[in-house]
């Protein structure tokens, strides 16, 4: 009887493994399926468009060069927060145009992803694999965070501003943090607490709009 029970017991840890490692799987298709989908959809006057919104929010002339590192950030902001002249946010329209294709469980990822926006911590530990942040307004919510992507890690007592998303067990962040100067962290802190006093949801609304302008003078 003992031997018939055994042979029924579910091995939680390796189930609870191989579940993260599918949603993850997942999440890793949507984030390159969104940048094939730009590569191959969105016209080139939307791109410079786009490219020329960036400079202004970030403080670039015209006629300046965006570095490598630059160009990462515009990327991720294109692909998840910009609003396309048509009204609409490339993410949203890969996802319209391929949803008949994904699964519920892809699709269910894709909605986090559509909600996510740049959010501001501190980093409390870090190494190469992750590191543990704290919300900016819950100094002592600690939140384990992995890169979904290989990356240049924050470092300790840093002040981000980062897009993650809750992934079943786990958080990962998606795209490189902006890394705000120490100089420039009172400042900054201090816009970021007039905005949330406006209340959580308009308060999300301006994160996604204009987390990226804190480039504009904080930017290493």
């Amino acid at each position: 009887m003992r031997s018939r029970k055994t042979e029924f017991m579910v091995d939680f840890p390796r189930l609870k493994k191989q579940k993260q490692l599918e949603a993850t799987q997942k999440l890793s298709v949507l984030y390159e399926g969104v940048f094939d989908y730009i590569e191959r959809e969105a016209n080139l006057r939307e791109k410079v468009r786009a490219k020329a919104i960036y400079k202004h929010k970030i403080g670039l002339g015209k006629t300046s060069m965006i570095t490598v590192e630059e160009d990462e950030h515009f990327q991720h902001w294109f692909a998840f927060d910009h609003i396309t002249a048509a009204g609409s946010r490339m993410f949203d329209l890969y996802i319209r145009d391929n949803q008949e294709k994904l699964d519920k469980k892809t699709l269910e990822i894709a909605g986090m992803v559509m909600l996510m926006h740049l959010e501001p911590f501190y980093v409390q530990f870090s190494n190469s694999d992750n590191f543990i942040i704290a919300p900016l307004f819950e100094p002592f919510v600690y939140q384990e965070v992995a890169p979904l992507k290989p990356m240049t890690m924050p470092v300790e007592k840093e002040f981000i501003l980062a897009r993650t998303v809750k992934l079943g067990f786990e958080r990962k962040m998606i795209g490189p943090p902006i890394t705000i100067k120490e100089e420039c962290e009172e400042d900054v802190a201090l816009r970021l607490l007039t905005a949330s006093e406006q209340g959580q949801l308009a308060y999300r609304k301006y994160l996604k709009e204009f987390g990226v302008d804190f480039r504009k003078y904080c930017n290493k």
